[in-house]
């Protein structure tokens, strides 16, 4: 069935084991212009982890698997005029049925 106009997608990231992990940055300044360099690990897969697509609550499936262990970011590609309306929760018309699922808005905790 295609999407549509109305459509709720909602979108499942559940990591395993590692954790998610921080590249260290440092900045460097090398003839006036500033650079941000990051450090270079070897990147690790999360065993475990998943990354699950919902269409009006209903899953889709796992999209992907055993990703790396590293920080994601919400983002949206959008084709023509399409129009997208993010929201981190709270409130959800559908929220994800499995156990441990927590809304993006309480992972953003100000540093104390």
């Amino acid at each position: 069935e295609p999407y549509g106009p109305g459509d709720v997608i909602g979108c499942l990231l559940q990591m395993g084991d590692p954790p998610a992990s921080v590249r260290q940055r440092q900045r460097i300044t090398i003839k006036g212009v500033e650079y941000i360099v990051e450090e270079d690990v070897q990147r690790t897969a999360s065993r475990g982890s998943s990354i699950v697509f919902y269409k009006n609550g209903v899953s889709q499936g796992i999209a992907f698997s055993d990703i790396w262990a590293e920080v994601y970011y919400p983002a949206a590609s959008m084709y023509k005029d399409a129009l997208v309306t993010f929201n981190f929760g709270p409130h959800f018309d559908y929220f994800p049925s499995e156990s441990g699922a927590r809304p993006c808005c309480e992972l953003a905790q100000p540093e104390s």
